[in-house]
């Protein structure tokens, strides 16, 4: 232990009287910490860190490859996914989803852009969400071999915040439109 307080001394020393190389090193140290702890916490918050939904590890995503060798994943069609879904024998429920990007949005009469998700009705009873007000889409309401539904929505629980003005019953009453068809909304998510 004296060796490791020589050394501790001696560090110092030869520190203090380098004071320029001293604070460019202390400077360096802390910019390359100060990435490496941005960086990892972007990589957990995307990769590591489990989804806020049941059981997270049992999720599987079932896609198509590309004919043409380019080892690219295309989704599968509608139909495609109910041939599969009704004669699998391994998983214990399936849901189709889709992230169509931005659509036009109307809510009572203010419009706005924002990001939709196409689902099918197991998608939220397989995750095991449960609803922040009303009720959730179900199978009864999508009908996937034909791609119509019941023309419904649920929107998150920021958009209910920032597009209802957080009145209860609002959320089933007003005019919605998504890219100009009307829906209605079923519910709203609970926010995190």
């Amino acid at each position: 232990m004296p060796q490791a307080g020589q050394d501790i001394r001696y560090a110092v020393r030869v520190l203090a009287k380098t004071p320029v190389v001293t604070a460019v090193a202390i400077v360096s140290l802390a910019l390359g910490i100060g990435a490496n702890t941005a960086i990892f916490s972007i990589l957990n918050a995307l990769f590591l860190r489990s989804l806020p939904v049941r059981n997270p590890h049992q999720l599987v995503a079932i896609s198509t490859i590309s004919p043409d060798g380019q080892n690219e994943k295309d989704p599968l069609s509608l139909p495609m996914f109910e041939e599969i879904r009704q004669h699998q024998q391994v998983f214990s429920n399936m849901f189709a989803w889709d992230g169509g990007g931005m659509n036009n949005f109307e809510a009572n009469g203010v419009k706005y852009a924002a990001s939709l998700e196409s689902v099918s009705g197991e998608y939220f009873s397989t995750l095991g969400i449960q609803p922040f007000l009303g009720r959730l889409i179900t199978p009864s309401d999508v009908a996937s071999r034909t791609g119509s539904s019941a023309r419904v929505a649920v929107p998150g629980y920021r958009c209910w915040q920032l597009r209802y003005k957080p009145q209860r019953p609002c959320v089933y009453r007003g005019d919605h439109r998504i890219d100009w068809h009307s829906v209605r909304a079923r519910a709203c998510l609970a926010g995190n």
